[in-house]
């Protein structure tokens, strides 16, 4: 077996993964509590660490109450993910851009 066909595998296999991700995505922002649970678990320590990232060392201990927002947003309905137009895992990062920004602009004095 050549070196093509293996990787060729391994790139449908990747697409198969990012598919089921994104609709594990789908049905988190539908709210099904155990999709949620699952991205918790499963991808919340990425969030977490991408987070605190975003949000600078100033900023960092609000990176908790920012994932919590996400999840939040997931499971109250108001947010938006279209499976074919969003990838989920990009998706997810944006949204954590989102939801990071506004709670820095919130902090901030008037």
């Amino acid at each position: 077996m050549n070196g093509w066909s293996s990787r060729k595998r391994s790139n449908v296999a990747d697409g198969e993964l990012l598919d089921q991700f994104d609709q594990l995505v789908l049905r988190a922002v539908l709210g099904d509590r155990g999709a949620i649970a699952a991205l918790s678990i499963g991808y919340g320590p990425v969030l977490l660490q991408q987070a605190r990232k975003l949000l600078g060392k100033a900023w960092a201990s609000e990176a908790g109450p920012v994932l919590a927002d996400l999840f939040a947003g997931m499971l109250e309905g108001t947010l938006e993910f279209v499976p074919g137009r969003d990838r989920g895992r990009a998706w997810l990062r944006a949204k954590l851009r989102g939801f990071a920004a506004k709670r820095r602009l919130a902090a901030l004095p008037n």
